[in-house]
């Protein structure tokens, strides 16, 4: 399985959870703050589930790590995409915010996307083992 369409279907899965949450959250109020987190895990196990099923196989260690850091890089610009919409949404906030430092957010930025990187990770090595579970023996 090519390396762009794997990158592919972690974006369509992580956007129809992101919708399907946004879908969810205007009918009912969900007080939790973890949901990006969760999000971001079940996409990468969505993802090894799909190439496990197509390779018949666990892809490799590096492999998982190459996607991981192009699904984690592409679940983090969303992720500061729909903050920046936010902020902009709200003038009190942008003044607020423009007094920080800007490392700080640089710093906060380059946190977000080590943290989805290395949760992606598992979520594919889940998925992946998982996945072969169900796979026919033989």
């Amino acid at each position: 399985m090519s390396f762009v369409s794997l990158i592919g279907i972690y974006a369509a899965v992580f956007a129809a959870m992101i919708a399907l949450l946004l879908l969810i959250t205007h009918f009912v109020e969900v007080g939790n703050s973890a949901m990006g987190v969760i999000l971001t895990f079940v996409a990468g196990m969505s993802t090894a589930q799909i190439w496990v099923m197509r390779e018949r196989a666990i892809p490799a260690g590096a492999r998982q790590w190459r996607l991981a850091l192009a699904c984690g890089l592409l679940a983090t610009a969303v992720m500061v995409g729909i903050a920046a919409l936010g902020f902009a949404a709200d003038d009190r906030m942008m003044r607020e915010i423009g007094a920080e430092d800007p490392m700080v957010f640089v710093a906060l930025g380059l946190g977000t996307a080590v943290f989805n990187i290395l949760l992606i990770r598992l979520g594919l090595r889940f998925g992946a083992r998982q996945s072969m579970k169900t796979l026919p023996k033989g």
